[in-house]
């Protein structure tokens, strides 16, 4: 339950959702309408939210460091909130990648992906909203079930996407660029389902 005194950790968690979401939400803009020339600026904002999300977490480590009963155990705080901080990371590197190769075109599939990042991180916020009444809501099982859909899904977009890069693109300086910002992508969903995995199993152990 929430600390009525002291550092809220579930507070915390919750604030970093939303720095994943407003991570995944730009990224989602600038992919869905790319223009080349406004990557440095997106890629800035990117970085700032990052900052924003990186700050929580010290701050979470910090007081843990410090608390004698925190509300659920130290390595549990401590790795849900480095796994939150790994969710904006993963966006930020999709974005970093597309600036370093300097890609000047996105195909449809990197739209999608996109699209399921965006859904999974508001899941995410959705868990951390329920996430200090766990051991009451009625809520929060379903939505951890939904990341790990959305999880698969990514996983078949991306087996898909790059069948069809490589049996269609016979350029190099495509192919490479592409086939690392697929794998960047797919990362995002990945780091997604480890924080929804993280909330279960802290769910099982207090329960």
């Amino acid at each position: 339950m929430a600390r009525k005194k002291g550092y809220d950790y579930f507070r915390a968690f919750y604030d970093m959702t939303v720095c994943a979401v407003e991570a995944a939400e730009l990224l989602e803009k600038e992919i869905t309408d790319f223009h080349p020339d406004k990557v440095e600026e997106a890629r800035t904002k990117l970085h700032v939210i990052e900052n924003r999300a990186d700050h929580i977490k010290h701050e979470v480590i910090d007081n843990l460091s410090r608390e004698f009963v925190p509300p659920i155990e130290r390595e549990d705080i401590a790795e849900l909130a480095s796994e939150i901080d790994d969710v904006i990371d993963c966006i930020e590197d999709v974005y970093l990648r597309v600036y370093m190769y300097n890609m000047q075109e996105l195909p449809p599939a990197a739209q999608r992906f996109t699209k399921i990042i965006a859904m999974c991180c508001r899941t995410l916020r959705d868990i951390m909203e329920e996430f200090p009444k766990f051991r009451k809501s009625a809520r929060i099982g379903a939505l951890i079930i939904d990341v790990n859909s959305m999880e698969e899904e990514g996983d078949k977009l991306y087996v898909e996407s790059m069948h069809t890069l490589y049996a269609e693109c016979a350029d190099a300086t495509k192919l490479l660029p592409l086939t690392y910002c697929y794998e960047r992508l797919e990362k995002c969903c990945d780091a997604c389902e480890h924080v929804a995995n993280v909330c279960e199993s802290v769910i099982m152990k207090n329960s």
